[in-house]
């Protein structure tokens, strides 16, 4: 059953692929002219809850074109780059908010579903146009280990203000620069990412004050638990950013990995890919993109974890471990170079969300939240609207580990220098407890 299930999926994917390429040739896109952007209609869509956001996610066609600000207005927000263009989306709908946890928890399929018009402008234009963006006084952005608890502490981060908190939970304008070279359009790399930064806060400030709010002081992000490869250069580019980073126990948070991801597509794509030599010899590429999703560090003192002998012998546990383990030595890494960030335990939230809220607060430099608003924030499910809900989850259940398995966790951990159990990581803010 499992081979068959493998098998359409393989033949699922590659027919939307092959769609989606032949879309991507007959499609005749007018070029660009000087400080415009090309306005599209969307037909139909493509894309996948969870899945990155690319240009290939609409089919559509060309309406016309206007000066290149019509994407700082309107309801539009930046969606995904390419290595040549930066592609909006307008999600204008009255009573839609493409920000709020009820609509999606996750940002970029908010936009997908949303969407009603493209914006395109060349990615060249981005810093230029970021100069007109309206700035936050403050802007926290949280790194993560995924599936920690990071939409619950996005709910907690709304009330951190006597105004409503835009939280951009996931952006993948921010994912796509983990395989996006903005040198192919002659642009430094540290530009486009704090233009980016300065879009997705504009885009959110845009939405406040259209829902009739006051302009936000504070707005927060959450990117993809991958992007924290590239907050170094994300701090440099935008030092006005304040860090904070999530993590939880390693064995919930891989249980939960497997439970959320294990039946996706995508993830038995990679179970394929890590059982058959033959699948990576056809797909060099794919291997070596599952490697460095799952190491994601380029540190050679994790060589050892990229020899294929030991790493295509792992299986969806060992790889989310391998993930989990990574990130936090990077975080870890990171604080003691000096990179101004510090941390938050989700089981510390848990057991005081009060506490954790005034901390989050006083690290930030913000007012703490009403009395009881944080644990309000925490009692229902902020992956609700979306396709994590905890009843879908609910209904998926996480291989069972067998000893060899639970072995190999415990030795990546070790060898990564990161404790498993849920002890806390440097740099943890002290929850008063």
């Amino acid at each position: 059953m499992q081979t068959l299930k493998l098998g359409g999926t393989l033949v699922a994917e590659y027919s939307l692929g092959l769609a989606r390429g032949i879309l991507r040739r007959v499609r005749s896109l007018p070029d660009i002219p000087p400080e415009s952007a090309r306005v599209s209609s969307i037909i139909t869509r493509f894309k996948r809850g969870l899945s990155l956001a690319n240009q290939d996610d609409f089919l559509s066609v060309h309406s016309h074109f206007v000066e290149e600000g019509a994407v700082l207005h309107g309801g539009v927000s930046l969606y995904c780059i390419t290595p040549t263009e930066a592609i909006f989306v307008r999600c204008d709908t009255p009573g839609t908010d493409i920000y709020s946890a009820a609509t999606n928890p996750f940002f970029f399929d908010a936009q997908a579903e949303h969407a009603n018009q493209l914006l395109t402008v060349p990615l060249a234009a981005l810093p230029r146009i970021s100069e007109r963006a309206t700035r936050a006084e403050k802007t926290l952005l949280i790194s993560n280990t995924t599936r920690c608890g990071s939409m619950a502490l996005c709910e907690v981060v709304r009330q951190l203000s006597q105004q409503p908190v835009p939280v951009i939970s996931e952006p993948d304008a921010l994912t796509c620069l983990l395989f996006t070279t903005p040198a192919e359009a002659g642009l430094a790399r540290h530009s486009v990412l704090r233009a980016v930064v300065q879009l997705l806060v504009h885009g959110a400030i845009e939405a406040s004050r259209a829902a009739g709010q006051s302009s936000p002081t504070l707005v927060g992000i959450k990117p993809r638990g991958h992007c924290i490869k590239y907050l170094p250069e994300l701090a440099a580019a935008c030092p006005e950013l304040k860090n904070l980073f999530l993590y939880r126990d390693c064995r919930k948070t891989v249980g939960s990995m497997v439970r959320a991801f294990g039946s996706e597509p995508i993830d038995l794509w990679r179970r394929a890919l890590s059982q058959s030599p033959m699948l990576r010899w056809l797909c060099p590429q794919q291997a070596a993109t599952l490697k460095y999703i799952q190491i994601l560090s380029d540190d050679e003192e994790l060589d050892w974890a990229r020899e294929d002998g030991y790493f295509f012998q792992l299986d969806a546990s060992g790889r989310y471990t391998l993930l989990w383990a990574s990130i936090c030595r990077m975080y870890t890494n990171y604080r003691n170079e000096g990179l101004g960030i510090s941390a938050v335990r989700y089981e510390d939230l848990l057991a005081d969300p009060e506490a954790a809220a005034a901390a989050i607060a006083q690290y930030i430099g913000v007012d703490p939240p009403p009395a009881g608003a944080a644990t309000q924030a925490l009692s229902g499910d902020a992956h609700a609207a979306g396709v994590l809900s905890s009843t879908g989850l609910s209904r998926r259940s996480a291989p069972q580990q067998d000893t060899t398995s639970e072995e190999m966790c415990k030795t990546i951990c070790e060898r990564m220098g990161i404790p498993r159990d849920g002890t806390r990581l440097v740099g943890t803010l002290n929850m008063g407890r």
